[in-house]
């Protein structure tokens, strides 16, 4: 290392952007369940909307809710866990976090278009 902070070798170089690398943030662990428990809230209203709930239906409103809220990510998980890089916590909270944003904003987005009338 020079004294003006800079890398000497294209090793030392190498060492340092590495070193940057693995210092990026992990995402906390509250802010993704936050947003996962807004995704299952935001499936719920959207089941409560769009379902009328007669005998037999619950069964797959639940099945229904459970498998976008937690099947989607976990087999996105699984095929992302092919690639070693892609075997680590940080990539699985991105990939949770990531479906319950999608989850959420469609539930969101098609609650709220039915209650307005726009889809009958």
């Amino acid at each position: 290392m020079r004294r003006n902070g800079l890398p000497a070798t294209k090793q030392e170089k190498g060492k340092l952007m590495s070193t940057q690398v693995n210092q990026k943030k992990l995402r906390p662990l509250w802010v993704v369940t936050s947003v996962w428990l807004v995704a299952a809230i935001a499936l719920i209203f959207n089941g409560l909307v769009n379902h009328d709930f007669r005998v037999g239906l619950w069964d797959s409103f639940l099945a229904e809710t459970v498998g976008q809220i937690i099947i989607w990510p976990i087999l996105h998980i699984a095929i992302a866990s092919i690639w070693k890089s892609k075997r680590n916590s940080k990539s699985r909270r991105n990939i949770f976090f990531g479906w319950s944003i999608c989850w959420a904003v469609v539930a969101l987005t098609l609650g709220f278009a039915k209650l307005s009338g726009v889809i009958p």
